[in-house]
């Protein structure tokens, strides 16, 4: 055999499970008759195969031949024999500095909040006093809402509105006729808002909505089972003219429980944890390095990495260097994989963050 070097001498080409009966010099034949597909040329005396892919070992081969036989690997045949062609492997990978969802990844936190340029050690959320469903409605024009009272120290509180309330322009966080915080914009059944203040556990506070002195509707049950408990914050009774606008002085607590259905203490975690993962990647040939970017802000943050074989998470490396080797750790090709964040403080106004974080893999 003379190689796969004889040029293609006329623009013939054949496809067929049988040899073909009449040849000519650089004839190309894609050869079906076997287990194989075969790219086969006459050399004037004799076929020659260019490239195969299939279990079965080549017809003609001759130097150069390149055989695919379908077990991951490219084989060249030389001297005789075939021999596995070095690949370079194709490196990718996952990665994000948005934690939105946008690049693929998924995010779960304990204490965490999870914003859209960080992972942060910040405010959190803590438990949650939830009261029973709205039964009716009325019509007001001063403010409403509930009186609540903390059993820890808290930062604030997420308040979410009830299924009957109607529009509104203002949510406000008070005691007595005095505002602690106040957001306005439009805000109406099922809408979540959150109002920031120090409140100290054992004394009680408001929060209501008001509508800049129009008439509105208030979601309400008529008859609530007060007080409504949780770890961190209780509901303890409605509230009527808490606004400093409200046209009819005499803040009063009230029997009826109106425009909200929950109260959320937000907290100052000292410690949390969040981790990033993404969709198995397919074909991952081996695992790469690990890269991240962090904002200690005079605290802690550290990244762990985890593995998944089938039977659960083990954490196989704890406070990873940017850059470490994954499959040095001890992650195999076929193990999933993914980040444990560890953000801690000693005080509570630094904020340790995630800012983005990779894991490069090859296929």
């Amino acid at each position: 055999m003379t190689g796969n070097s004889t040029p293609i001498t006329q623009d013939y080409v054949i496809v067929s499970d049988t040899e073909p009966q009449r040849t000519v010099a650089g004839l190309l034949w894609r050869d079906t008759s076997g287990s194989n597909v075969e790219l086969q040329q006459w050399t004037g005396n004799q076929w020659e195969t260019w490239f195969a892919r299939g279990p079965d070992t080549p017809t003609y081969p001759a130097d150069g031949t390149l055989w695919n036989p379908g077990d991951g690997t490219t084989q060249r045949y030389d001297g005789g024999e075939f021999l596995p062609v070095a690949t370079s492997p194709i490196t990718e990978q996952d990665g994000t500095d948005t934690f939105d969802g946008s690049n693929g990844e998924t995010v779960t936190s304990t204490g965490a909040e999870v914003k859209s340029d960080s992972v942060v050690l910040d405010l959190a959320t803590g438990t949650t006093a939830t009261a029973d469903p709205d039964d009716s409605t009325t019509t007001k024009i001063n403010s409403r809402g509930l009186e609540i009272t903390p059993n820890t120290d808290i930062s604030g509180v997420d308040v979410t509105l009830s299924s009957n309330q109607g529009t509104v322009d203002t949510v406000f966080l008070g005691q007595a006729d005095s505002l602690i915080d106040e957001i306005t914009g439009s805000f109406s059944s099922g809408d979540t808002v959150r109002l920031n203040g120090s409140l100290s556990s054992g004394t009680s506070y408001v929060v209501g909505v008001f509508n800049s002195g129009s008439s509105y509707t208030v979601g309400e049950d008529s008859s609530p089972s007060f007080p409504y408990t949780s770890g961190d914050i209780d509901i303890t009774s409605g509230a009527v003219n808490n606004h400093p606008d409200d046209s009819t002085s005499g803040q009063a607590s009230a029997s009826t429980r109106r425009s909200f259905i929950s109260v959320s203490a937000v907290t100052q975690p000292t410690s949390a944890t969040a981790y990033v993962e993404w969709p198995q990647p397919d074909d991952v040939f081996a695992w790469g390095k690990a890269a991240y970017t962090v904002a200690e802000d005079g605290e802690t943050a550290t990244v762990d990495v985890q593995t998944n074989d089938g039977s659960g998470w083990t954490t196989i490396a704890t406070d990873i260097n940017r850059g470490t080797d994954l499959s040095a750790l001890g992650a195999s090709a076929g193990d999933k994989v993914r980040f444990k964040v560890n953000l801690s403080r000693e005080t509570t106004s630094n904020n340790p963050r995630l800012e983005s974080i990779y894991r490069r893999y090859e296929v």
